[in-house]
């Protein structure tokens, strides 16, 4: 939505968007000690990840930015901007796991390799720049698609 409805230009969030407002998931990004999970062999790192993943999910439909940016831009603006950051956040933690996925994603929010330690997260560390200008999206998971219809397509 970014690319298409902003110009690939990251918005500037607005202030209902600091990590202390409950309703977002930036906070419990930066709360959940993900990140130190990894250098020890703790299985709940990954649930905690996906957690998020599920929570940004829920955030996102439940705010609709498709429809915000016709009555409220600015509020559309700061929910794809709370979006991306927690991308950015995921994609990090998941490095470990999904180095390939994650490389992608954060080639796609335009992160340095100098911005993809557990050191960019946090609460101020390694946000994304408002302003910046973010590549020209592109998948980053394939499409599942049944057996089935594969054979029916080829």
């Amino acid at each position: 939505m970014i690319g298409k409805n902003l110009e690939g230009i990251v918005p500037q969030p607005g202030a209902s968007s600091l990590p202390t407002r409950t309703s977002s998931p930036r906070r419990r990004v930066a709360a959940r000690p993900a990140a130190t999970r990894w250098k020890a062999a703790d299985p709940s790192r990954a649930e905690a990840i996906w957690g998020v993943v599920a929570e940004a999910n829920r955030y996102f439909a439940n705010q609709a930015p498709w429809q915000l940016r016709k009555t409220d831009p600015e509020r559309a603006a700061t929910v794809l901007y709370v979006t991306a950051e927690v991308i950015r956040q995921i994609a990090i933690l998941s490095q470990p796991v999904m180095p390939g996925s994650a490389g992608k994603l954060l080639d796609l929010l335009a992160i340095p390799e100098s911005g993809r330690s557990f050191a960019s997260l946090g609460a101020h560390a390694g946000r994304l720049a408002p302003g910046s200008t973010l590549p020209t999206p592109a998948g980053v998971f394939p499409r599942y698609v049944e057996a089935e219809e594969a054979e029916k397509s080829a």
